[in-house]
């Protein structure tokens, strides 16, 4: 007879068993083999919480900061995006024609400041026309990288995570990047969006933390 509570399980695809909270394990103990074989590490977390709520961390950010804490601060840097002020891509790809046309990453909109820009590399004309634009402190930092790890958040409700990583994983691969399979995974506590019960929200954390022993 099948229990109600293995057919919820069943249903919202839960990590309920040791041996699936080792297989999230596994792939977590891969990406840490795979980022101590590089010599500098960036890390880049994008998950947020209200400023008031200062002991509410991130699942994506704990993890970042596990890693960092397992590898040390001398091979990783943790920068966290959400803390940043960042100006919104001003679509100059797109321009119309009295207005330059495509002119985004031209010559022109390299941000001339040695200090925020020293490998000359950093080209966006929201860095240049908004001063207090801090863009610069990620790419200074990535451009002397050679590996860089973004953690982005999946909201209740949003999307499967696994296929987000799908997504993200076919994009960076079109524009060339190296996207190895130990640093593209996800985890959710259910694989169904739509899975908003309080049942859910109580357990995840618990599920979460004795996965990854944060």
């Amino acid at each position: 007879m099948i229990k109600l509570t293995d057919l919820l399980l069943q249903e919202a695809k839960i990590p309920a068993s040791e041996q699936d909270m080792d297989l999230y394990a596994k792939k977590y103990k891969k990406t840490i083999d795979y980022l101590r074989s590089k010599n500098k590490v960036l890390l880049l977390t994008t998950s947020n919480r209200w400023v008031k709520h200062k002991e509410d961390v991130p699942k994506s950010t704990q993890l970042a900061l596990k890693i960092q804490e397992l590898l040390g601060k001398e091979k990783v840097t943790l920068i966290d995006t959400t803390k940043l002020n960042i100006f919104p891509c001003e679509g100059n790809v797109s321009s119309n024609r009295e207005f330059g046309g495509n002119h985004c990453g031209t010559a022109k909109s390299l941000l001339k400041n040695k200090e925020q820009n020293p490998s000359g590399y950093h080209r966006c004309w929201a860095s240049v026309n908004e001063k207090n634009d801090e863009l610069w402190k990620i790419t200074k930092e990535l451009f002397e990288s050679d590996c860089i790890v973004f953690f982005a958040s999946i909201r209740w409700g949003q999307a499967n995570g696994r296929d987000v990583t799908k997504t993200q994983k076919d994009v960076l691969e079109f524009f060339g990047f190296k996207t190895p399979d130990e640093l593209f995974w996800n985890w959710q506590f259910t694989d169904n969006p739509l899975d908003e019960t309080s049942r859910s929200y109580n357990k995840a954390i618990t599920v979460f933390d004795n996965t990854f022993e944060i």
